[in-house]
């Protein structure tokens, strides 16, 4: 069987290193010939970190195609994306055709469904999201715009006309049975929460509480579906209740809003904030020695089907969240297993109650048990590679 994975990100993009590059891999130990494209975006393929990543995939025989899309600048990335793509994936077809593809979020499904067309080949659509609802939420498109109808049709079409769907979280999959709902298969749609493979070499945890204080974490982007605003709140809710608290940021993207934030506060609080650039394979010297993770993000309806990967690496970790309400499935895995707090707007209460959850002598341990019943990688890769099993047969 070979299979042809096209991320939409970067090969360094801590998105595809956590959510992408590890499936990979562990269904190629299962025997599945994988070719991998991804699109990068920046100079990041001249890294130390890159190149490690390339020396990675190597080893475990995955043959790799990068496609650079920084020039020519003038063309949307979109335009350049489609067209490189789909002329590498016509040369792939003339080495060892591929049985599947497995397109990564929504523009390279495009390409996939292009050669579905063809050649007749087998496309997963891993739909990672709603993402034209991002594009409306970020202001990159408005709706009733000629714009954001192509979008929404692309959308819907790709749901119609590829093989099988990846959802995200209960949210997600019902509302892609809405769509299937008209046609006469909705067996193709097929949920897998994000997971972390916390048993991955590089996250062997060093010995945690080798200092003093309550340490808060944030992973991630400072992006408008986030709301760093309330992350700066709450941090300052804690601090005031208990001020040997401090907040690490570690993100991969601007940190304007995150340093906006950061002078509001008390200068006290301020001093104790810090905002760094984390490569992903340094995560674990972080969030090793953290007590509590923080996923605060907008009232956004992509928000409300999304399954964000740092709730499974806070788990995999030990470490309780503070996460804004209905957010995917994390509100009911909350509540089941009494594992972080839900923010529903007054700070001080969540600062009371997540003082009160550390207390709990057990809350590591229950968190590192719902990964393994609720967020358990070799189950996600175990369903993707009954995907491909399905697929390849037919």
């Amino acid at each position: 069987m070979h299979v042809l994975y096209i991320s939409n990100t970067g090969l360094a993009s801590p998105i595809f290193q956590s959510q992408g590059l590890p499936h990979i891999i562990a269904i190629a130990k299962k025997g599945v010939n994988f070719s991998l494209i991804t699109f990068e975006f920046s100079n990041s393929d001249e890294t130390e970190e890159y190149k490690n990543l390339e020396k990675l995939l190597e080893k475990s025989k995955i043959n790799y195609y990068k496609i650079d899309l920084r020039f020519p600048k003038f063309l949307p990335y979109k335009v350049k994306m489609w067209y490189r793509g789909i002329t590498r994936v016509f040369l792939l077809f003339l080495k060892n055709r591929p049985s599947v593809i497995h397109s990564r979020s929504y523009p390279p499904t495009f390409i996939a469904n292009f050669f579905s067309m063809l050649v007749g080949v087998k496309v997963i659509f891993d739909m990672r999201g709603t993402y034209v609802d991002e594009l409306v939420e970020s202001g990159i498109k408005k709706k009733g715009t000629l714009a954001y109808l192509f979008e929404r049709y692309l959308e819907r079409w790709y749901i119609k006309h590829s093989d099988k769907l990846v959802s995200v979280s209960n949210s997600h999959f019902k509302s892609i049975n809405k769509i299937l709902s008209e046609s006469e298969n909705l067996s193709k749609n097929v949920m897998i929460r994000n997971s972390f493979d916390n048993e991955d070499s590089r996250f062997i945890s060093p010995s945690k509480k080798d200092y003093e204080g309550l340490r808060l974490i944030y992973l991630g982007h400072s992006t408008l579906k986030y709301d760093i605003e309330g992350i700066f709140k709450l941090y300052q809710s804690i601090f005031n209740l208990y001020p040997a608290s401090s907040l690490d940021i570690l993100t991969y993207g601007n940190a304007t809003r995150f340093l906006d934030e950061k002078e509001m506060l008390a200068a006290s609080a301020a001093q104790k904030v810090n905002i760094s650039y984390s490569s992903y394979e340094d995560l674990h010297l972080y969030l090793s020695k953290a007590d509590v993770g923080l996923i605060l993000l907008q009232p956004f309806k992509s928000n409300f089907v999304s399954a964000p990967i740092k709730f499974a690496q806070y788990l995999a970790f030990g470490i309780p969240v503070i996460i804004s309400d209905n957010i995917g499935d994390t509100k009911a895995i909350i509540e089941k297993y009494k594992v972080g707090i839900i923010l529903r707007g007054n700070y001080d209460s969540a600062a009371l109650e997540i003082m009160e959850l550390l207390k709990d002598p057990k809350i590591s341990e229950r968190c590192r048990m719902v990964v393994e019943r609720e967020l358990n990688f070799t189950k996600a890769v175990s369903k993707y590679f009954k995907i491909y099993q399905e697929l390849d047969k037919n």
